[in-house]
């Protein structure tokens, strides 16, 4: 899912990096998901207010390596331990999707640093550049005389999320496909990273 998709696109929603991948290639054994594998699955993705914000249907259906933060965590957690065709219906609350709405981040920015292909209007969303190169979706909340207010929250941000999956393939994951092959030390100390705390063991940047 692109990052106003599931799968995490922006800043606000920055991919969280992949915790200790070597595990990942022991994953023995696929009649259910387990973190490690990869899970290929079809989704439909609704608000609180019934409203579909995302769905894999009309095209490809999702793939991603469990248990390695390639998702949000209400999605990663939900789907371990799942069979094959198995269908399942879940509530995220925003903590666990893109986090709640940050007000600093609200931000009004000069009108001739920002390219419109038409005029810019509140409740338009226009598409920015990051420094590294990356197109994100920014939601104009006020636009001034020489400046426009800005929310660069991810757009779901402060949202709880409502999903329907169908689990449609289970795989082992293959070395050069999980994405997750970091050195790690963390059995030598004392280490956190994988209760999701901060940890400067290295295996997660």
């Amino acid at each position: 899912m692109a990052k106003n998709k599931v799968d995490k696109t922006e800043k606000a929603n920055k991919a969280k990096k992949p915790g200790k991948a070597s595990k990942a290639n022991k994953v023995s054994g696929t009649d259910k998901v387990n973190k490690g594998n990869k899970v290929v699955l079809e989704y439909e993705g609704k608000l609180d207010s019934g409203e579909i914000f995302d769905s894999s249907k009309g095209r490809a259906p999702l793939e991603f390596v469990a248990g390695y933060g390639q998702v949000i965590k209400g999605f990663d957690d939900s789907v371990i331990g799942m069979k094959k065709g198995d269908e399942k219906e879940f509530h995220i609350e925003a903590k666990n999707a893109y986090g709640e709405a940050r007000p600093e981040l609200i931000r009004e920015i000069p009108k001739n640093m920002i390219k419109a292909d038409k005029e810019m209007e509140a409740g338009m969303v226009i598409m920015m550049a990051t420094p590294d190169g990356h197109q994100i979706p920014l939601l104009i909340k006020e636009v001034k005389k020489d400046a426009v207010l800005l929310d660069m929250n991810h757009l779901l941000a402060g949202k709880n999320l409502n999903f329907k999956i169908k689990i449609l393939d289970i795989k082992e994951c293959k070395e050069e496909e999980c994405d997750c092959e970091k050195e790690c030390d963390c059995e030598k100390h004392d280490c956190e990273c994988e209760e999701g705390k901060d940890c400067d063991c290295g295996c997660v940047d």
